[in-house]
């Protein structure tokens, strides 16, 4: 439950920012500027996160182990 609680709470801040940048409560040159990126920026997001884990899986069936070590 705490794993979950910890996903839920990064993702509400990052929305939380996301949605004050686009609904131009902050005032910035930068969103002015790059509205679209910012507006698409979540599913650019899932996108590259997803291709970390397909290419973590093919590691791994290369033979690659990807498990931490204790330092």
């Amino acid at each position: 439950m705490t794993k979950l609680f910890e996903w839920l709470a990064a993702f509400g801040a990052v929305f939380g920012i996301w949605f004050i940048l686009i609904t131009n409560k902050l005032e910035s040159s930068f969103v002015k500027n790059n509205y679209n990126f910012v507006l698409y920026s979540p599913v650019l997001l899932i996108i590259l996160f997803g291709e970390i884990i397909d290419a973590r899986e093919d590691l791994i069936k290369r033979g690659i182990n990807l498990t931490k070590k204790a330092s």
